[in-house]
């Protein structure tokens, strides 16, 4: 019957013809969702000029503003509906639709038609099409749909509402059984509320429907899912986990602040265990990042009946294979203990193969025990006062707990236990444990199940200064893999150039080497020191040899310290690292440099500054505001902060032209501080210079320091050159880092055609007119560098015989040093040239 009506409806509408050309009059358009940046189904409405009917369906185009929605990937099979609406009778015309086209990289999509159906005054037509890309941005934007766009007609305008983008959730447990102990898998995209925010932590509140447990960051794996597929793949970047906390029933895990969020882009974070809701259903958790809780939203977590009822869990923690571990027991309380004292609690390892070993466990290393009166695994009564014994029998597996009775029993109750110093499987596979309350009775233990898998190696490099391009201390910590626990430290690696650092100074250093026991990465006296019998810096991969006289456990890091590097631009590097060469079971440590928050401006000047010359340097830097108010102390320019080109070791304190303040920052020193300079100091090989003072003058933010010295030699080639400029090196505010020019031939010397050598000379000075800065400010030359600079003042009378003197001025006492020499033949020949030209004038004015 249906069909019948649409035939009918089509007969009503008529064959087209091409006639008259057709004009939008009105249009609507609405997106659901209206949420920014999400993928949504638009629907278009466009209606004739009355004006203008007669003419066939040959379009409708929609143009969406320029870098707003995107309609590129919409195809004919994402059209639902096309009609038309005339006297309140619909008529499907999708039968005439022949192809859906793109232009203005996707923002103006086209539906083409037959010319089958007429129009008509007072007709509406309507498209409804999917796959569209809302904007990115919340608002209002100015749509153009067009009816027939070929025509001369105007298309009409209407506003598509686009509305904040909403946050996307999901989460999954696996297993998803109920009361289970599951991996947890948030994938979070925050919308328009988080966008652009830097991610410093993740939360989900999961009020009281979950068990949740403080995890060590290893437990969490999460990356930024570029493609929404929930899969991390190998172009995919992993996000850096600094810590897990669980209180008041929310998890926090928070990162190093490193990524920026994206409304639309997801991040998945994995973490195990959280103890599933002991009862199958759907339960709605709420999620939010850094802490806004007032954008928020709500996830749901599905949770399935299990195949059986678990009454007893052993989780270890890590659960990797061969690990030394901290385990969580947990048994249920059955009718024959209710009401009974807490007496016994019994973890028999050997219940399956006896892998586990318990041999280590004492009673030191029971960190908590209790009872979850309400079953949710937390745990309300602590009973650890009343723990009187720890045994271990069956050859280390099987671990006992005695108690002195204080405490009594519940049916439903769930005895939780929290010991150390257990040893896990030193395979992957599931394994089984038998947990048995007040085991003297009758009461048959409980099997529980637990998972031990491949534990992969971990590694940092922590930079003492993590300032870019600032020249420090790394230390490489290293945590083996399951393959390697156990094993005898005989040298530790890190590949800098793999990570595209530039190479390590081949002359680092070692200055620390041991083994951490407790994860503080400090150097105590438990900590076994590392003898270093060799240490090298090889095409930017640092390598130490160890005496081998020591072992690493699994839950112990290999560190290394060395001095002398320096670090690249800020961000995050992952420098590939192995332990007894072993690259195959290495890691990737993970380095992160910042710009520095102090940054302040900071200039080197060069005279002159041609490769290899003896030169006067200046250095200038603004004082930070963690200096404003502090005396003086010292002044270093660093030229091996990236390069080590120059060398700064004949520089003294006779060389000293100048030190200084600019109170006003224009860099002309107003405060004369040489009086306070007690030493300079060249130290890193001749690179870096120290000026120390005595701290007789305060300083204050945004003042200027200047330092000028001689004897400086610069680099051999042709090059831009860093140096390192601090002000009181002796506190934390990392230098700042000025960039100068080592050209082929000095800047302010043009070309010389007599064949002679160049040395800036006086005749360049005078005679080179095209160099008009050089000419009027005493010889600065284009790049502003000092010269001696020699001004010729004529004076003459049509009746006197003009004469010709010569004024020589030097514009710093460097350049009248330099030019003394070569300068005389400049003056000489200068003075003859200017006399010789006012000869010709005179003899002119007396024709």
């Amino acid at each position: 019957m249906n069909a019948i009506v649409v035939l009918s409806l089509v007969a009503s509408v008529g064959v087209g013809f091409v006639g008259t050309a057709v004009a939008a009059d009105t249009a609507t358009i609405e997106a659901t969702p209206a949420n920014a940046t999400a993928t949504a189904t638009h629907n278009v409405s466009v209606s004739p000029d009355s004006n203008e009917a007669g003419s066939s369906l040959n379009s409708i185009q929609v143009q969406y503003p320029d870098s707003s929605a995107d309609a590129g990937n919409v195809t004919g099979a994402d059209v639902e509906a096309a009609y038309v609406v005339r006297n309140g009778d619909r008529t499907n015309v999708t039968d005439d639709l022949q192809a859906v086209k793109h232009s203005d990289n996707g923002n103006t999509v086209a539906f083409t038609f037959g010319g089958s159906y007429d129009v008509r005054a007072g007709d509406t037509f309507h498209v409804v099409y999917s796959d569209v890309e809302n904007p990115d941005s919340m608002g209002t934007y100015s749509v153009k749909v067009d009816l027939n766009s070929q025509s001369s007609g105007s298309p009409a305008t209407d506003r598509l509402n686009i509305t904040q983008a909403a946050a996307t959730t999901s989460l999954t447990a696996t297993p998803d059984w109920d009361g289970a102990n599951a991996t947890h898998t948030l994938s979070y995209a925050p919308g328009s509320a988080q966008d652009n925010r830097t991610l410093q932590n993740v939360t989900v509140d999961y009020g009281m429907n979950a068990t949740l447990y403080d995890l060590p960051p290893e437990n969490v794996t999460a990356f930024v899912d570029a493609d929404a597929d929930g899969q991390n793949d190998s172009a995919e970047s992993g996000l850096n986990v600094t810590g897990v906390t669980a209180a008041n029933q929310n998890l926090t895990v928070a990162f190093d602040g490193s990524y920026t969020l994206n409304a639309s882009e997801p991040i998945v974070v994995s973490y195990d265990p959280v103890g599933n809701p002991d009862a199958a259903g759907t339960y709605t958790e709420r999620v939010t990042a850094n802490g806004d809780w007032e954008n928020a939203t709500n996830v749901t977590l599905d949770v399935v009946v299990s195949s059986e009822t678990s009454d007893a869990s052993v989780t270890p923690y890590p659960p990797y294979a061969g690990a030394q571990s901290t385990h969580v027991a947990t048994g249920e309380v059955g009718s024959d203990d209710a009401s009974d004292s807490l007496n016994e609690f019994r973890v028999d390892y050997a219940e399956d193969t006896g892998a586990t070993d318990v041999s280590a466990v004492g009673l030191s290393d029971v960190h908590a025990v209790g009872i979850s009166t309400d079953g949710d695994g937390t745990i309300e009564t602590n009973v650890t006062d009343d723990l009187s014994s720890v045994s271990i029998s069956n050859d280390g597996h099987t671990l006992l707990l005695g108690f002195g009775g204080s405490y009594t029993l519940d049916q439903g109750d769930v005895v939780v236990a929290n010991y150390s110093d257990v040893r896990n499987p030193g395979d992957n596979g599931t394994y089984t444990a038998a947990v048995g309350i007040n085991t003297q009775s009758d009461d048959a233990d409980i099997a529980a199940d637990f998972e031990v898998t491949t534990g992969p190696a971990s590694a940092t490099v922590t930079a003492a200064n993590a300032s870019e391009h600032a020249n420090t201390t790394h230390t490489l910590a290293f945590r083996p893999g399951t393959s390697q626990y156990g094993a005898t430290v005989t040298s530790l690696a890190a590949n800098y150039t793999a990570s595209g650092i530039a190479d390590v100074p081949a002359n680092a250093t070692v200055s620390d080497a041991f083994i951490d026991t407790d994860g503080d990465l400090t150097n105590e006296s438990g900590d076994p020191a590392l003898n270093v019998t060799d240490f090298g810096v090889t095409d930017g991969v640092v390598n130490a040899t160890f005496e081998g006289n020591h072992t690493v456990a699994s839950d112990e890091r290999v560190v290394l310290t060395y001095e002398n590097v320096t670090n690249p631009g800020d961000g995050s590097y992952a420098i590939p690292s192995a332990l007894n060469g072993d690259w195959a079971n290495g890691t990737d440590a993970t380095l992160t440099v910042t710009t520095d928050t102090e940054a302040v401006n900071a200039s080197l000047a060069v005279d002159p500054d041609t490769p290899d010359a003896t030169s006067t340097h200046t250095a200038t830097v603004e004082v930070a505001p963690n200096d404003a108010s502090d005396s003086l102390n010292s002044i270093e320019v660093d030229y091996a902060a990236i390069e080590t080109a120059t060398d700064v070791s004949a520089v003294g304190a006779s060389d000293v032209v100048r030190v200084g303040i600019s109170t006003d920052g224009d860099g002309t020193v107003e405060t004369n501080v040489s009086d306070d300079l007690s030493e300079v100091d060249v130290s890193n090989d001749g690179h870096t210079l120290t000026f120390g003072f005595g701290g007789s003058y305060t300083l204050s933010q945004g003042d200027v320091v200047v330092v000028e010295y001689h004897d400086a030699e610069n680099p051999a080639t042709e090059s831009t050159y860093h140096a390192a400029i601090g002000v009181n090196v002796q506190s934390t505010d990392a230098p700042v880092t000025a960039a100068f020019d080592i050209a082929a031939s000095s800047s302010d010397d043009d070309s010389d055609t007599s064949g002679g050598s160049d040395t800036d000379d006086t005749s360049n000075s005078v005679g080179d007119t095209s160099d008009t800065t050089g000419a009027t400010d005493g010889g600065s030359g284009d790049d502003g560098q000092s010269t001696t600079t020699t001004t010729p003042t004529t004076t003459a009378t049509p009746t006197e015989t003009q004469t010709v003197t010569s004024t020589t001025t030097a514009t710093s006492a460097t350049a009248a040093t330099e030019t003394t020499s070569g300068g005389l033949l400049g003056f000489g020949l200068a003075a003859v040239s200017v006399a010789l030209a006012a000869g010709v004038l005179v003899l002119r004015r007396r024709d």
